[in-house]
Protein backbone atom coordinates (compact mmCIF):
# COMPACT_ATOMS: atom_id res chain seq x y z
CA UNK A 1 0.00 0.00 0.00
CA UNK A 2 1.65 3.31 -0.93
CA UNK A 3 1.17 6.34 1.46
CA UNK A 4 0.92 10.12 -0.21
CA UNK A 5 0.75 13.18 1.98
CA UNK A 6 -0.46 16.64 0.18
CA UNK A 7 -0.08 19.92 1.62
CA UNK A 8 -3.16 21.93 1.34
CA UNK A 9 -3.91 25.58 1.28
CA UNK A 10 -1.36 27.53 3.36
CA UNK A 11 -0.44 24.35 4.92
CA UNK A 12 -3.70 23.94 7.10
CA UNK A 13 -5.07 21.29 5.49
CA UNK A 14 -3.44 17.65 4.91
CA UNK A 15 -4.47 15.07 2.20
CA UNK A 16 -3.61 11.66 3.37
CA UNK A 17 -3.93 9.56 0.69
CA UNK A 18 -3.75 5.69 0.39
CA UNK A 19 -4.03 3.63 -3.27
CA UNK A 20 -3.69 -0.10 -3.82
CA UNK A 21 -1.80 0.64 -6.63
CA UNK A 22 -0.17 3.83 -8.96
CA UNK A 23 -3.58 4.37 -10.62
CA UNK A 24 -5.42 4.80 -7.43
CA UNK A 25 -3.24 7.61 -6.29
CA UNK A 26 -5.24 9.92 -4.14
CA UNK A 27 -8.00 8.18 -2.41
CA UNK A 28 -8.57 5.45 -0.09
CA UNK A 29 -9.59 2.03 -0.73
CA UNK A 30 -13.36 1.45 0.86
CA UNK A 31 -14.09 -1.38 -1.74
CA UNK A 32 -13.23 -2.95 -5.07
CA UNK A 33 -14.76 -0.47 -6.99
CA UNK A 34 -14.83 2.73 -4.72
CA UNK A 35 -11.73 5.10 -3.75
CA UNK A 36 -12.65 8.27 -1.20
CA UNK A 37 -10.91 11.25 -0.79
CA UNK A 38 -10.15 13.13 2.49
CA UNK A 39 -8.56 16.03 4.46
CA UNK A 40 -7.17 15.25 7.44
CA UNK A 41 -5.54 17.92 10.13
CA UNK A 42 -3.40 17.81 13.71
CA UNK A 43 -2.80 14.42 15.85
CA UNK A 44 -4.66 13.06 18.94
CA UNK A 45 -8.22 11.82 19.47
CA UNK A 46 -9.29 11.06 16.11
CA UNK A 47 -12.67 12.66 14.75
CA UNK A 48 -14.44 11.13 11.39
CA UNK A 49 -16.66 13.83 10.01
CA UNK A 50 -19.60 13.10 7.49
CA UNK A 51 -20.54 16.33 5.63
CA UNK A 52 -24.61 16.69 4.94
CA UNK A 53 -26.40 16.99 1.39
CA UNK A 54 -26.41 15.03 -0.01
CA UNK A 55 -24.96 16.21 -3.01
CA UNK A 56 -22.42 18.52 -1.65
CA UNK A 57 -19.08 17.68 -0.64
CA UNK A 58 -16.62 17.86 2.11
CA UNK A 59 -15.22 21.46 1.70
CA UNK A 60 -18.89 22.68 4.00
CA UNK A 61 -16.79 21.14 6.85
CA UNK A 62 -12.97 22.03 6.05
CA UNK A 63 -14.18 25.47 8.05
CA UNK A 64 -12.33 27.11 10.79
CA UNK A 65 -15.38 25.83 13.47
CA UNK A 66 -14.28 22.14 12.41
CA UNK A 67 -10.18 22.13 11.28
CA UNK A 68 -9.65 23.97 14.04
CA UNK A 69 -9.88 21.07 16.79
CA UNK A 70 -6.77 20.25 15.84
CA UNK A 71 -5.33 22.70 18.04
CA UNK A 72 -7.20 20.80 20.90
CA UNK A 73 -5.44 17.40 20.02
CA UNK A 74 -8.01 16.58 17.72
CA UNK A 75 -6.95 14.74 14.72
CA UNK A 76 -9.69 15.65 11.96
CA UNK A 77 -10.32 13.48 9.03
CA UNK A 78 -13.09 15.01 6.57
CA UNK A 79 -13.63 12.74 3.66
CA UNK A 80 -15.78 13.29 0.54
CA UNK A 81 -18.55 11.09 0.51
CA UNK A 82 -18.84 8.59 -2.12
CA UNK A 83 -19.99 10.18 -5.27
CA UNK A 84 -18.75 13.86 -4.10
CA UNK A 85 -15.82 16.07 -4.83
CA UNK A 86 -12.43 14.11 -5.15
CA UNK A 87 -13.99 10.76 -4.52
CA UNK A 88 -14.95 8.33 -6.24
CA UNK A 89 -18.48 8.12 -8.44
CA UNK A 90 -20.57 5.01 -9.00
CA UNK A 91 -24.16 3.70 -10.40
CA UNK A 92 -26.32 6.06 -9.33
CA UNK A 93 -28.23 2.97 -8.11
CA UNK A 94 -26.15 1.85 -5.53
CA UNK A 95 -26.11 5.71 -3.83
CA UNK A 96 -27.94 5.15 -1.02
CA UNK A 97 -27.91 4.94 3.64
CA UNK A 98 -26.68 1.65 3.09
CA UNK A 99 -23.79 2.46 1.10
CA UNK A 100 -22.71 5.30 2.61
CA UNK A 101 -22.90 4.08 5.91
CA UNK A 102 -20.98 0.82 4.95
CA UNK A 103 -18.33 3.11 3.14
CA UNK A 104 -17.46 4.77 6.74
CA UNK A 105 -17.09 1.72 8.20
CA UNK A 106 -14.27 0.64 5.52
CA UNK A 107 -12.97 3.42 5.33
CA UNK A 108 -12.74 3.84 9.36
CA UNK A 109 -11.67 0.59 9.25
CA UNK A 110 -8.69 1.35 6.58
CA UNK A 111 -7.31 4.07 8.46
CA UNK A 112 -6.99 1.54 11.43
CA UNK A 113 -9.54 3.76 13.52
CA UNK A 114 -10.52 1.05 15.98
CA UNK A 115 -12.22 3.84 18.16
CA UNK A 116 -13.11 7.06 17.41
CA UNK A 117 -16.00 9.91 17.70
CA UNK A 118 -18.25 10.80 14.72
CA UNK A 119 -19.35 13.54 13.54
CA UNK A 120 -22.56 14.03 11.15
CA UNK A 121 -23.78 17.33 9.92
CA UNK A 122 -27.10 17.78 8.62
CA UNK A 123 -27.82 14.78 6.33
CA UNK A 124 -24.31 13.11 7.15
CA UNK A 125 -26.24 13.03 10.96
CA UNK A 126 -28.76 10.48 9.37
CA UNK A 127 -25.76 8.30 8.15
CA UNK A 128 -23.74 8.82 11.66
CA UNK A 129 -27.04 8.06 13.78
CA UNK A 130 -27.27 4.86 11.53
CA UNK A 131 -23.01 3.94 12.15
CA UNK A 132 -23.90 4.40 15.38
CA UNK A 133 -26.44 1.41 15.55
CA UNK A 134 -24.69 -0.81 13.68
CA UNK A 135 -21.54 -0.34 15.03
CA UNK A 136 -21.53 1.34 18.60
CA UNK A 137 -18.42 -0.26 19.99
CA UNK A 138 -16.46 1.46 17.66
CA UNK A 139 -17.28 4.97 18.80
CA UNK A 140 -15.96 7.19 21.49
CA UNK A 141 -18.27 10.21 20.82
CA UNK A 142 -21.55 10.83 18.57
CA UNK A 143 -21.73 14.36 17.41
CA UNK A 144 -24.99 15.76 15.62
CA UNK A 145 -24.75 19.07 14.09
CA UNK A 146 -27.05 21.01 12.50
CA UNK A 147 -29.45 17.45 11.82
CA UNK A 148 -32.15 15.48 13.76
CA UNK A 149 -33.51 12.22 15.22
CA UNK A 150 -35.49 11.59 11.87
CA UNK A 151 -35.04 11.65 9.16
CA UNK A 152 -37.65 14.35 9.02
CA UNK A 153 -39.80 14.73 5.99
CA UNK A 154 -37.48 16.42 3.25
CA UNK A 155 -38.25 15.10 -0.26
CA UNK A 156 -37.42 17.27 -3.16
CA UNK A 157 -37.95 17.18 -6.46
CA UNK A 158 -34.81 15.62 -8.65
CA UNK A 159 -32.29 18.04 -10.48
CA UNK A 160 -31.25 17.45 -13.76
CA UNK A 161 -27.20 17.92 -13.28
CA UNK A 162 -25.11 19.79 -11.22
CA UNK A 163 -25.20 23.30 -12.39
CA UNK A 164 -29.08 23.10 -11.29
CA UNK A 165 -28.32 21.06 -8.06
CA UNK A 166 -26.08 24.03 -7.47
CA UNK A 167 -28.63 27.40 -8.03
CA UNK A 168 -31.33 25.37 -6.14
CA UNK A 169 -28.80 25.72 -3.26
CA UNK A 170 -27.55 29.01 -4.27
CA UNK A 171 -31.18 30.17 -3.87
CA UNK A 172 -31.74 29.16 -0.12
CA UNK A 173 -28.12 29.34 1.21
CA UNK A 174 -29.33 32.24 2.48
CA UNK A 175 -31.55 30.62 4.83
CA UNK A 176 -29.29 28.43 6.24
CA UNK A 177 -27.27 31.39 8.72
CA UNK A 178 -28.36 33.95 10.88
CA UNK A 179 -27.52 37.90 11.01
CA UNK A 180 -25.71 39.50 7.95
CA UNK A 181 -23.06 37.31 7.20
CA UNK A 182 -24.44 34.73 3.98
CA UNK A 183 -20.78 32.94 4.11
CA UNK A 184 -20.37 33.24 0.34
CA UNK A 185 -17.56 32.52 0.02
CA UNK A 186 -17.55 28.61 1.53
CA UNK A 187 -21.03 28.66 -1.01
CA UNK A 188 -18.25 28.86 -4.25
CA UNK A 189 -15.95 26.57 -2.71
CA UNK A 190 -18.42 23.88 -2.46
CA UNK A 191 -18.69 21.47 -5.46
CA UNK A 192 -22.16 20.07 -6.44
CA UNK A 193 -23.35 16.68 -7.28
CA UNK A 194 -26.82 15.89 -8.93
CA UNK A 195 -26.55 11.90 -8.64
CA UNK A 196 -26.50 11.44 -4.40
CA UNK A 197 -28.56 14.32 -4.01
CA UNK A 198 -31.01 12.74 -6.49
CA UNK A 199 -30.82 9.67 -4.87
CA UNK A 200 -30.70 10.69 -1.37
CA UNK A 201 -34.05 13.04 -1.54
CA UNK A 202 -36.13 11.19 -4.39
CA UNK A 203 -35.60 7.58 -3.22
CA UNK A 204 -33.56 7.06 0.68
CA UNK A 205 -35.75 9.52 2.55
CA UNK A 206 -38.92 8.51 0.64
CA UNK A 207 -38.26 5.07 1.45
CA UNK A 208 -37.14 6.01 4.91
CA UNK A 209 -40.73 7.46 5.55
CA UNK A 210 -42.29 4.29 4.65
CA UNK A 211 -40.10 2.23 6.89
CA UNK A 212 -41.16 4.50 9.88
CA UNK A 213 -44.46 4.76 9.19
CA UNK A 214 -44.40 0.50 8.78
CA UNK A 215 -42.90 -0.13 12.47
CA UNK A 216 -45.19 3.11 13.96
CA UNK A 217 -48.59 1.06 12.71
CA UNK A 218 -47.43 -2.54 13.37
CA UNK A 219 -45.52 -1.84 16.67
CA UNK A 220 -47.65 -3.48 19.28
CA UNK A 221 -49.05 -0.70 21.94
CA UNK A 222 -49.91 -3.25 24.59
CA UNK A 223 -49.40 -7.26 24.79
CA UNK A 224 -53.15 -7.58 25.27
CA UNK A 225 -53.58 -5.41 22.03
CA UNK A 226 -55.95 -7.39 19.38
CA UNK A 227 -56.23 -3.75 17.34
CA UNK A 228 -55.78 -4.80 13.80
CA UNK A 229 -53.69 -2.50 11.22
CA UNK A 230 -55.07 -1.65 7.82
CA UNK A 231 -52.60 -0.16 5.41
CA UNK A 232 -53.20 1.54 2.29
CA UNK A 233 -50.27 1.32 -0.09
CA UNK A 234 -50.12 3.61 -3.03
CA UNK A 235 -47.39 3.01 -5.14
CA UNK A 236 -46.51 6.04 -7.98
CA UNK A 237 -43.20 5.83 -9.71
CA UNK A 238 -40.32 4.81 -7.46
CA UNK A 239 -42.06 6.77 -4.38
CA UNK A 240 -44.48 4.90 -2.19
CA UNK A 241 -47.17 6.19 -0.18
CA UNK A 242 -48.89 5.08 2.96
CA UNK A 243 -52.64 5.85 4.71
CA UNK A 244 -52.44 3.32 7.93
CA UNK A 245 -55.76 3.49 10.20
CA UNK A 246 -56.17 1.44 13.75
CA UNK A 247 -59.04 -0.60 13.38
CA UNK A 248 -61.07 -2.04 16.45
Amino acid sequence: MRIIRQEGQEGLEKRLHLSDGDDAAGRAPTAPDIRLAYTEVGSGAPLLCLHGGMGIDGASLRVPGILDLAAHGVHVIVPDQRGHGDSDRSDPARYSHDTWVSDARAFAMGLDLDRFALLGHSYGGFLALEYALRWPESLTHLILVGTSAGPVHASAAGVANDGELRERFRSVWPRFFAGGDKHWPLFESLRFSADPYNAAFTRELPATMFARAWRRFTRPRCSSSAAAIHIDLTWSGSQTRCRAQRCA
